[in-house]
């Protein structure tokens, strides 16, 4: 967390570039983080992910975020309290009789070309897996957005060993996709 730093200066001191760079590596964070919040349709994600970061420029920019160390924290909050405004405007939106539908997590977030590219990329890659549990796994924790508990009741795991066998899965992942980019 400690290359924000400079990032953050540099937008307390009014750089573009310092804001542009922060929000490439934050975004996808964040987007990640909105999903685990239970927020399934991809428009909203992207929705409340550019809200969250917009506040964070505001933060940042009029100097409420002091320690410059806990951006992360600060990000996090804003999330939780984002897809808590959501869900209580939904709430209030939603007949009673209706129901949500769930979002398929195989379809694509409307965003760029070249982010659905890397989005389509990182699918196949996932869906060449060789090893079936591992494809499973990174389905169930980061597209379906199920807990690590249940996902280690399901397959029979340990905490340390489920944390063992998403890092794997994830480096087979980071392998096939750089065989991808360099071949």
């Amino acid at each position: 967390m400690a290359h924000w730093t400079g990032l953050v200066q540099g937008i307390v001191n009014g750089d573009r570039a310092a804001e542009t760079a922060l929000i490439a590596q934050m975004l996808p964070a964040i987007r990640v983080m909105i999903r685990r919040r239970g927020v399934r349709v991809w428009a909203d994600i992207d929705d409340l992910a550019q809200d969250a970061v917009a506040d964070l420029l505001v933060a940042l920019r009029d100097g409420r975020v002091r320690d410059q160390e806990k951006v992360a924290a600060f990000v996090a909050g804003l999330v939780r309290n984002i897809c808590s405004d959501q869900y209580q405007r939904q709430q209030r939106l939603l007949p009673l009789e209706s129901e949500p539908v769930p979002a398929d997590p195989m379809d694509l977030p409307p965003v760029r070309a070249e982010q659905q590219q890397i989005w389509a990329l990182t699918i196949q890659a996932i869906r060449a897996l060789t090893v079936p549990r591992d494809r499973d796994i990174l389905i169930s924790f980061y597209l379906r957005g199920e807990e690590k508990a249940e996902i280690c009741a399901q397959f029979h795991l340990q905490p340390a060993q489920f944390d063992r066998v998403i890092h794997r899965a994830r480096m087979r992942v980071r392998q096939l996709l750089m065989a991808v980019v360099d071949g």
